[in-house]
């Protein structure tokens, strides 16, 4: 798909190349502005997964949980900063160093159900669901990558 791009009235750049300014050009470039909004609404209407995620190392079962609004989206995140050597958890990203990335697996653990309620505020319900999970994989020191709470 190539991308056209109005600039001030003065014709479509296609490409890298500038092209007269023409109805059809002008048409489709308010067609795509109009698609691109479209897109973009449904993506922030669309409800996200939360809850808690785990990331498992396979080499030496070690493993890192958390909760997250958008546990997707904290996937990609977790990957690109362990990618790019600048994850929070210096074990976990010293262990990524070692074993490579085909050594660690991300699992969702638990999906919270968002509440019909317009002001609902799932962070509370997601600490409790972390914490239990917390207390029952114990992921501490040997364990895993999390660290011990206070």
């Amino acid at each position: 798909m190539h991308a056209w791009f109005h600039i001030k009235g003065e014709g479509v750049y296609h490409c890298g190349r500038r092209e007269p300014a023409t109805d059809e050009n002008q048409l489709m470039t308010s067609q795509t502005k109009d698609d691109r909004k479209a897109l973009i609404r449904e993506y922030k209407q669309t409800p996200k997964e939360m809850g808690v995620y785990l990331i498992r190392n396979t080499a030496n079962q070690k493993c890192y949980v958390a909760s997250s609004r958008d546990i997707t989206a904290r996937f990609n995140r977790h990957r690109m900063e362990l990618r790019t050597n600048s994850e929070r958890a210096p074990g976990l990203q010293q262990d990524w160093n070692q074993f490579g990335e085909a050594a660690f697996e991300f699992e969702k653990l638990d999906v919270l159900e968002p509440s019909k309620q317009a002001d609902y505020n799932p962070t509370d319900d997601l600490q409790v669901l972390e914490d239990l999970w917390l207390e029952k994989l114990q992921p501490f020191a040997e364990r895993g990558y999390n660290k011990k709470p206070a």
